[in-house]
């Protein structure tokens, strides 16, 4: 049931393109994991599943879903970096429903979710699963059983996400250095 899944990523290193970026390029929520050696790298923008919000403390907040009409995990965690919630919070879980294709470019891409019919223990697993590391429950001892799932790092973009180190680094100098009329 659950395909992919992401723990704790940082809300501040998604790139949401609040309209500073083009307009063609609509943000992203990419993952990362390593495959024989190889980083492959998945943008979970469209994901449909289980999304869970935490504060610093890493106390869950929200548990949401997404997936129904245009609602994607991506636009219902923008949506709450918007709205009521949006000082609160500061890390994500999410759990999808949607496996990816593997591509020769450089980011895959999720395929629609198909189920299959599912044994019972697959689905009470994979609830289970959500419950135990969006809560994180003290008197659990075992992990999540999401059978075949791939977890999933957040993919750290550093072009859309924090300034070019060049643009850092000639800002630090412009404010530390007198100019020369002084």
């Amino acid at each position: 049931m659950i395909k992919n899944y992401g723990l704790f990523w940082r809300r501040d290193s998604v790139h949401w393109n609040y309209g500073g970026g083009r307009a063609d390029e609509p943000g992203h929520l990419k993952g990362v994991r390593n495959v024989e050696r190889q980083a492959l790298v998945v943008d979970f923008r469209e994901q449909a599943g289980i999304y869970c919000l935490y504060d610093d403390n890493f106390r869950l907040l929200y548990v949401g879903q997404a997936g129904f009409g245009n609602a994607t995990l991506f636009g219902r965690l923008k949506i709450h970096t918007q709205k009521n919630l949006a000082e609160r919070w500061t890390k994500f879980s999410w759990f999808g429903l949607k496996g990816y294709e593997a591509t020769e470019s450089s980011v895959s891409h999720l395929r629609n979710a198909k189920f299959k019919k599912m044994e019972i223990s697959e689905v009470l697993n994979s609830l289970e699963g959500i419950l135990i590391v969006g809560a994180e429950p003290p008197l659990n001892r075992q992990g999540p059983k999401f059978g075949t799932a791939e977890k999933f790092s957040q993919y750290f973009d550093g072009d859309n996400v924090y300034p070019p180190i060049t643009e850092m680094v000639q800002e630090i100098y412009d404010h530390t250095v007198p100019d020369e009329e002084e």
